[in-house]
């Protein structure tokens, strides 16, 4: 009896428990269904059908138990609101090719809003079965590859600027390569190693890469994923130089970063490609080779360019040579004859805040292109202060009135006395304006005079007090005969604790001709921080590490003068080091610098065995000129480089010396139309007699780009008797027309009260009247 009861209890309860159970199951689906493969593609419609007190449990039950396309719109939506914790069906919604395309899709998206740390291995795991899909030719969908890839791409983006050993540094991109070698990135290093990335990528013996894909677009993502991680390419790589697709083999140029040996190799072969912009990817590539082991060539390859190609070409090489931030490598680019490359080197002055940059800024400004104009006033918005406001004040006389309405607007947000400038007044007043705002600038920002032959005394006055002078002093009596490291360091305190005033003290101090390697001990440098951590004795290091200091020594002398003793330390360095790129980076560093270490550097890189440290030491001497500079100049004309004897000739016309007359003479001389001209215009400073009649000669030189030079002299050093030789050709087509129409405006200052027209034929007819008004018996063009 006992045991019937029971038995009819159990099945009475077991019976209530089914009922309500599928009661509470047509209420819930009735309440809320999940959605279709078009709504799992709308967020909105996500929120809308999932409402904050739906359960999550049926969504977990469909991901374990319900068909694959509701167990994929299940995880689809429990991703999207953070309540998934395994990826893994969504890896195998995106990877089932029965399903709906727009669900793999969706499934692909929604693991990539996962945390990287749950998306990466899963999207890498994607992307391994679309490869072979990709070959097999079942259920493949180019897209869904292309999703994949991308959202992998934005994961190594943000962990390449999360990574502690980033760096922008091209001396250091080969050890970033290498080190991601071992593992991806930092942060999940232990997720996915470097080898599976490569066979995800470039495909193996097993398997095949996604750069094997049959669709173009899911090539040119895969490369671009590569590019983002700046890693080396694999020695077994495909030729995806001669891909079909245009856009695949610009991709395939750019993820060759990593490797600056194969950069070189294959951007010099893609120079004579078929397609423009794969041409154009290639010349911009070579400005990455700068600071590189590959650095000469690639400069050398994108000079030749420029001598050589057309217009387009020669914009594309500015912006590749912008990369050296040198203003002097685009000294000629600054007179090409097309205003869009001047306007491109007006462009790329925003990278070179700098005097050299200050130089070209000013120079580009006398352009007659009112967009080169601008560009220049634009670009040097981001400069410091006391250098923009020198090339904005300079740009506010220009005749053209939207540069000086752009250059006064600029220059009020800082100087507000610039509002009052009349922009619609006559010159004359707007001359007398700009003088009155020139005079304002100059008191709230005096210019800095290079002082390089005063003594230091008069300098360092001031700038320590009578009593760190003793302090000074007792501690460099200590420091010669104390031998104990830790007595020393206590006594090197003193110059730890006031490193301004010990360094005003040591400058005195080398300037006196007095000892002071037992003061500069490696421990206080260190404690001093950069620059001087850099130039501790014993911490060159590898080739590697002194490349890597002399660039961030350049780095640093653009932000602030590095200053004599700086100077001292490096010149004890490079007198053990050979190394040309170690000597161009710190003859760039100390370009802007003089002192008499910094010189007596320079002079002895003029005997360098590498030509570029020679041309960047004859332009360092040509900078910072003295009259003694020409013995080591002279014997630079006979260099086998024409690189170097243009800067060594450049030098010479600055240096005052009549030591160089006679060398200068003989190249006029020379093979090269080049040599001849700069050596023109350096014995027109030096002698401008001598110099305007070989100018004046070389207007009938065959190459229009040295009559144009010639021409641009005469404007500067010509007289009244140049006048007929710049007519003559301002009447014939080519480049040296504008340099001899501009000539002619700049020698109008010869005559009392000269007027001239502002356009071409007048300007020439009004010339003509002028030179028959002085000598009636003179031709006007002879």
């Amino acid at each position: 009896m006992n045991r019937s009861w029971a038995r009819g209890l159990s099945c009475w309860f077991l019976f209530v428990l089914v009922g309500c159970s599928t009661w509470l199951d047509r209420w819930e689906s009735a309440r809320w269904s999940p959605p279709t493969a078009a709504q799992a593609l709308n967020l909105k419609q996500w929120n809308s059908n999932l409402p904050e007190h739906a359960p999550g449990w049926q969504l977990r039950w469909l991901v374990r138990h319900g068909s694959p396309g509701a167990a994929a719109n299940a995880a689809i939506v429990l991703a999207k609101h953070g309540k998934l914790t395994d990826p893994s069906p969504l890896v195998k919604a995106a990877c089932n090719s029965e399903l709906d395309p727009q669900v793999r899709q969706a499934a692909v998206v929604a693991l990539a809003s996962l945390p990287s740390r749950q998306a990466l291995p899963g999207l890498v795991e994607i992307v391994e079965k679309l490869n072979q899909q990709s070959t097999s030719g079942t259920g493949y969908h180019a897209k869904i590859h292309r999703l994949a890839l991308q959202a992998l791409g934005r994961i190594v983006s943000q962990a390449a600027k999360e990574s502690p050993a980033e760096t922008d540094s091209p001396s250091q991109k080969t050890e970033l390569a290498s080190r991601s070698q071992a593992a991806l990135l930092w942060p999940w290093h232990s997720l996915v190693e470097f080898s599976r990335w490569q066979a995800a990528i470039w495909g193996s013996k097993e398997q095949p890469g996604a750069v094997s894909s049959p669709s173009s677009q899911v090539r040119q993502e895969a490369l671009e994923l590569w590019a983002q991680g700046r890693w080396p390419l694999p020695e077994q790589s495909p030729q995806l130089l001669h891909d079909p697709a245009p856009a695949v083999r610009r991709a395939y140029l750019r993820a060759l970063s990593g490797d600056p040996k194969r950069l070189w190799q294959e951007c010099t072969q893609a120079l004579n490609d078929q397609s423009p912009q794969v041409r154009r990817e290639a010349v911009v590539l070579l400005g990455q080779l700068a600071g590189s082991d590959w650095d000469r060539q690639a400069r050398e390859k994108l000079l030749r360019l420029f001598q050589n190609q057309g217009e387009l070409v020669r914009t594309w090489v500015v912006e590749a040579l912008a990369a050296w931030k040198d203003p002097h490598l685009l000294n000629r680019a600054a007179e090409d004859e097309s205003w869009r490359v001047r306007q491109a080197v007006a462009q790329h002055l925003a990278q070179m805040p700098s005097e050299g940059g200050k130089r070209l800024a000013l120079r580009l400004l006398e352009d007659s292109s009112p967009l080169v104009q601008q560009a220049v006033v634009q670009a040097v918005k981001h400069w410091p202060e006391e250098l923009r406001g020198q090339v904005w004040l300079k740009a506010m006389a220009s005749p053209i009135f939207g540069t000086r309405k752009q250059a006064a607007e600029l220059l009020a947000q800082s100087f507000p006395q610039a509002t009052q400038f009349p922009l619609t007044a006559s010159p004359q007043e707007q001359r007398r304006a700009l003088a009155q705002l020139r005079q304002a600038w100059h008191k709230q920002h005096p210019p800095h005079f290079r002082q390089e032959h005063s003594s230091l005394e008069s300098r360092s006055e001031g700038a320590f007090l009578p009593e760190q002078r003793r302090a000074f002093e007792q501690a460099a009596q200590q420091l010669q005969r104390l031998k104990d490291p830790q007595q020393r360091r206590r006594w090197l305190g003193v110059f730890a604790q006031n490193p301004q005033p010990a360094l005003a003290w040591l400058e005195e101090r080398l300037h006196q001709g007095k000892p002071v390697d037992m003061i500069l001990d490696p421990w206080l440098l260190q404690q001093w921080g950069e620059p001087w951590s850099l130039l501790a004795p014993g911490a060159t290091g590898s080739v590697r590490q002194r490349r890597f200091r002399a660039s961030r020594l350049a780095a640093l002398a653009g932000q602030e003068p590095l200053g004599p003793v700086a100077h001292f330390l490096i010149l004890r360095w490079l007198t053990h080091d050979s190394d040309p790129l170690v000597w161009q980076n710190v003859l760039g560093a100390l370009m802007e610098e003089a002192s008499p270490w910094a010189v007596q550097l320079a002079r002895a890189a003029t005997g360098h065995a590498s030509a570029e440290v020679r041309r960047r030491a004859c332009v360092y001497l040509g900078r910072h000129p003295q009259p003694e500079h020409a013995d080591w100049l002279v014997p630079r004309l006979d260099d086998p480089q024409t690189e170097v004897v243009l800067a060594a000739t450049e030098a010479l016309g600055y240096c005052e010396n009549p030591k160089a007359i006679e060398p200068l003479k003989r190249l006029l001389l020379a093979p090269q139309g080049r040599v001849q001209v700069e050596a023109a215009w350096a014995l027109a400073r030096l002698m401008p007699a001598l110099g305007r009649q070989a100018l004046e000669r070389l207007t009938w030189h065959p190459d229009p780009q040295v009559r144009r030079q010639a021409a641009l002299g005469l404007g500067q050093f010509g007289t009244l008797e140049s006048v007929p030789m710049l007519l003559r050709l301002a009447q014939q087509p080519g480049p040296a027309r504008p340099a001899a129409l501009k000539a002619l405006t700049q020698l109008t200052h010869l005559l009392p009260a000269a007027s001239a027209p502002q356009e071409p034929e007048a300007l020439v007819n009004w010339w003509k009247q002028q030179v028959k008004a002085s000598d009636p018996q003179e031709p006007a063009n002879r």
